[in-house]
């Protein structure tokens, strides 16, 4: 039988070079790079703004996906956020109200802790007045003395520092501000309720020898003030704890809001193929 043999001519590379010779192959054409076209999430394809062949630039939309029900959930998580950011108006507790009522609250805690040291305890502890005796003459527990003298020095220096941070505040200020200075009111009223156990501690300790019936009246004087006192202080805390709770409920909601339709857009444009 004949052999099928194929002939082979040679070409020059200089024939070549110059297009006079052409070599001829089959072969299968590929593209430098493939890039897989697929969504972050999956769903029915439901709008493809393209045909095979088409050329597309950046950020142009090719399809985009079923997204009807996030559409709907987006819609309504809006009109969520809008009811939490305007439920406090139609109650008169907007957010600017709440900051509003926080900074009458702290400056009415403020004037509370002023009467209280500057005035009430003052007075009785160490100022003498109309030749009346002062509570301190009669406390002979040193120990008890010096921590009374210390607590009361250390909330009167505190009162400059305590009235320049409420002053600092304004309806604008940030929540996390008012909320330091409420902390901080808190803390010095804590301090001022730790000076009127002690004090209350060193009257039951003094009117045990006391027989006179005018300077037994005088103890009974010192002891309704602390009760006062202590009672003013307590119900100045519990303010600040209710505006304060007031403060951080707006902004809880209207964040928790927030967040929500934060995450359904995210979800939404993932259905944007582009």
């Amino acid at each position: 039988s004949q052999l099928n043999v194929k002939k082979v001519s040679l070409v020059s590379v200089s024939d070549f070079r110059n297009n006079q010779s052409k070599v001829s192959a089959d072969g299968i054409v590929e593209s430098v790079s493939q890039v897989d076209l697929k969504s972050q999430i999956s769903a029915p394809i439901s709008v493809v703004n393209v045909s095979v062949v088409d050329s597309v630039s950046v950020g142009q939309t090719i399809a985009v996906l079923q997204n009807a029900d996030i559409k709907a959930q987006l819609d309504q998580a809006r009109a969520g956020l809008q009811l939490a950011q305007g439920q406090y108006s139609s109650t008169g507790a907007s957010l600017e109200s709440a900051r509003k009522n926080s900074l009458e609250t702290l400056r009415s805690s403020y004037l509370t802790a002023d009467e209280i040291i500057n005035i009430k305890i003052a007075q009785s502890l160490y100022e003498s007045t109309g030749g009346s005796p002062t509570l301190s003459s009669f406390i002979s527990d040193r120990k008890l003395s010096e921590s009374i003298r210390d607590k009361y020095l250390s909330l009167k220096s505190s009162f400059t520092d305590w009235k320049a941070s409420i002053d600092s505040l304004t309806i604008n200020s940030k929540n996390s501000e008012v909320e330091a200075v409420i902390s901080l009111s808190q803390t010095n009223l804590n301090k001022i309720n730790s000076l009127l156990d002690d004090i209350s501690l060193s009257l039951n300790d003094a009117v045990k020898g006391i027989k006179d019936p005018g300077t037994y009246a005088i103890f009974a004087s010192w002891q309704s003030m602390v009760n006062e006192a202590r009672s003013s202080a307590n119900t100045a805390n519990k303010s600040l704890t209710s505006t304060e709770s007031g403060l951080s409920s707006s902004v809880a909601q209207t964040s928790s809001a927030q967040a929500i339709v934060r995450n359904l857009e995210a979800q939404f444009a993932k259905t944007v193929i582009t």
